[in-house]
Parts: C-alpha cells; sequence; structure tokens
C-alpha cells in the first residue's frame, strides 16, 4: 500500500475522533459504508477522490489537509517535489498537492486537466480561491453563473464557498495552479483590497 495512503487513513480517523465519532457516524454521514471506512483508516484500500471529496466535504477541510505532516515550520520551509503528493483522477485530471499542511493560510495545488474532458461534478470549500491558468484555455463554472474561459496567463479569484469546478473542454492539455485560502472570506477582506 502506497504509504501516503495510510498517512491519508490516519488523517482521516484524526478528525473522526476529534467529533468523537464512532466509524458508523462517519458512514452515516457520508454514505461511505463503515467497513470502507475501516479499511480506510487503517491503510489498506486506496480511496477514489470522489470518497476524499466527501469526507473533505463532511469536516469542511480542504483535500490537502487529508496529506499534511507533523513537520514544524522555520522561517523557510522547502517542500520537495519528490515529497509532494499527486492524485491522478483518471479521464480527468492529476491534483498535485504544493505544501503538505492543511492548517496553512495557503493551500496550493498544482492541477493538469485532461484534453477535451466535460465534467459537472461539483466541489465546494470554505474561503476564496485564486486560479492561475499557465497553460491552455480551461473552463470554470460556478453554480447559478455563467461559465468563464480562462486563458493562459490569466488569473482569477472567485467565493470557494460556491459549488465550482473546472474542465478542459480544449484540444491541448491544460494546467492551472490553484491557491485555495480557507480563512480569507471573499466578501470581506478581498473585495475590498480589489476595490482599492
Amino acid at each position: 500500500m502506497h504509504s501516503d495512503y495510510c498517512y491519508v487513513g490516519k488523517r482521516v480517523r484524526q478528525e473522526r475522533q476529534k467529533y468523537g465519532m464512532s466509524l458508523n457516524d462517519l458512514a452515516e454521514a457520508t454514505g461511505i459504508s463503515a467497513s470502507y471506512l475501516s479499511l480506510l483508516e487503517n491503510g489498506k484500500t486506496v480511496p477514489s477522490i470522489k470518497v476524499l471529496d466527501k469526507i473533505c466535504n463532511y469536516f469542511s477541510i480542504h483535500i490537502s489537509v487529508l496529506f499534511q505532516e507533523d513537520d514544524e515550520l522555520g522561517e523557510v520551509f522547502l517542500f520537495r517535489r519528490d515529497r509532494q503528493v499527486e492524485v491522478d483522477v483518471p479521464n480527468d485530471r492529476m491534483l498535485r498537492f504544493l505544501l503538505p499542511r492543511g492548517n496553512c493560510r495557503i493551500e496550493p495545488v498544482h492541477v493538469t486537466l485532461t484534453p477535451r474532458e466535460k465534467r459537472n461534478e461539483w466541489t465546494v470549500h470554505q474561503g476564496t480561491e485564486f486560479g492561475y491558468v499557465i497553460t491552455g484555455s480551461p473552463e470554470i463554472s460556478l453554480e447559478g453563473r455563467e461559465s468563464i474561459t480562462c486563458r493562459e496567463g490569466d488569473a482569477i479569484v472567485y467565493n470557494s464557498s460556491i459549488r465550482h469546478y473546472w474542465q478542459n473542454l480544449g484540444e491541448v492539455v491544460a494546467e492551472v495552479l490553484l491557491v485555495a485560502f480557507p480563512r480569507v472570506d471573499f466578501r470581506g477582506e478581498l473585495q475590498g483590497a480589489l476595490r482599492t
């Protein structure tokens, strides 16, 4: 079993126990069976991104929290490429988590989007998210709003507590740097800064 997923299981158990929940409680809340959650917590199965999404949405945490490590940060922290966690979503995207800490005020993820893949699964998390398009012309959809096509070099900021998803309907691979700010209120301090 991949050591990253053993670590994920440990983090899921910590979150569950933090709230005094049993495996059955978490199973009922997320729709994931208690037996599967037990395998996950014990590092005996590799979870899909959909399963991790359900758990993270329930606990209102970013997925990178499940991969965070216990190292203490000094004044400078170098997180080398070989320690970064990659999650592959078949036929859709690959996520590379660029920092290990979910309790950080920033959560950067490098997203690679497969060409011509239509997506309609929403994601949602607290705070504000910044996106910078490295290559390609990906599209972001926010619930209740028209989709926005971004191009190489474009930057976008949005309220990530609105259900949203990125997709790549173009002919070439698209890459986006997404930086989540879970403790930044889009309607508050950021909008004020953008107006000045």
